[in-house]
């Protein structure tokens, strides 16, 4: 469960780490939900797990502090699991001073100072390989020399190849001189060797 707002952006990172958290976990389903501002809000997230079918329910607040948000969030799920006693449901609590924080922030820190901030995305398989390669890398934006392809909407979306990653090189583009075939119109006369160069491919097209 998240804090939600009103930045698409922001919203979307907690539907990342939902996806994150089910690829490394052996849970059936994890519903990203949120306390306020958007929607799914967490009631209609804790119903989404009772009408899948859910026998236990896991609930963890994406929070750093306690406070309203908190209050609100442990009276929700008790109301839950008070309304369906044939649930076992369970609530976590805010993220707080975990010492997994202060290790991320001193690791960012140092990355900082060793410029070695490549790769944005931390759990990216091949966040090491392209910090470590990154200066073979031929983009053209300094700012940004990651192995994937960002949109420019910074949403996080990474372009995968068949190989399960993007190579990083690009389709050249066709050449403006280059004759294209033209399909025949309907009803018209056509000829295999009309509309193609010498050596081209042919499609056969009905005549």
């Amino acid at each position: 469960m998240g804090r939600g707002g009103s930045d698409p952006d922001a919203n979307s990172d907690l539907c990342k780490l939902a996806r994150l958290l089910w690829e490394r976990t052996p849970y059936k389903s994890i519903e990203a939900c949120f306390i306020a501002i958007t929607k799914p809000s967490l009631p209609a997230g804790l119903e989404r797990c009772l009408a899948l079918g859910a026998r236990k329910i896991i609930v963890l607040p994406y929070l750093l502090f306690t406070g309203v948000l908190m209050k609100q969030f442990n009276e929700t799920v008790s109301r839950f699991a008070a309304a369906h006693p044939e649930i076992e449901v369970e609530a976590g609590t805010c993220l707080g001073s975990h010492p997994l924080l202060s290790d991320m922030l001193l690791e960012r820190i140092e990355e900082t100072l060793a410029g070695r901030t490549a790769a944005n995305c931390d759990n990216c398989v091949y966040r090491e390989e392209a910090s470590a390669h990154h200066h073979h890398h031929h983009h053209h934006h300094g700012h940004h020399h990651h192995e994937h392809d960002h949109h420019d909407d910074h949403h996080d979306h990474h372009s995968h190849g068949e190989d399960g990653h993007e190579s990083g090189r690009r389709s050249q583009p066709a050449s403006a001189d280059a004759e294209v075939p033209v399909p025949p119109q309907p009803g018209a006369s056509y000829s295999e060797d009309a509309a193609y160069p010498a050596g081209a491919p042919k499609a056969r097209w009905p005549r």
